[in-house]
């Protein structure tokens, strides 16, 4: 199955935070291509970098 995915919840993918268990699942049980935008690239970086700032993640 292909997906489109957004940003969000790419993140929930590398960011434990509410939903990703489910996400995860349903992504490994269920899709097979993943589109993305032009755009998630840099969005993902702003998201991670704005997690860092606010210490919710950190570098490592």
């Amino acid at each position: 199955m292909k997906a489109f995915f957004d940003t969000s919840s790419i993140l929930k993918l590398y960011n434990e935070e509410e939903g990703s268990v489910e996400l995860e699942t349903y992504f490994n049980n269920n899709i097979d291509i993943v589109v993305l935008s032009e755009l998630a690239d840099l969005e993902f970086r702003s998201a991670l970098m704005r997690k860092v700032e606010w210490k919710k993640l950190t570098k490592k």
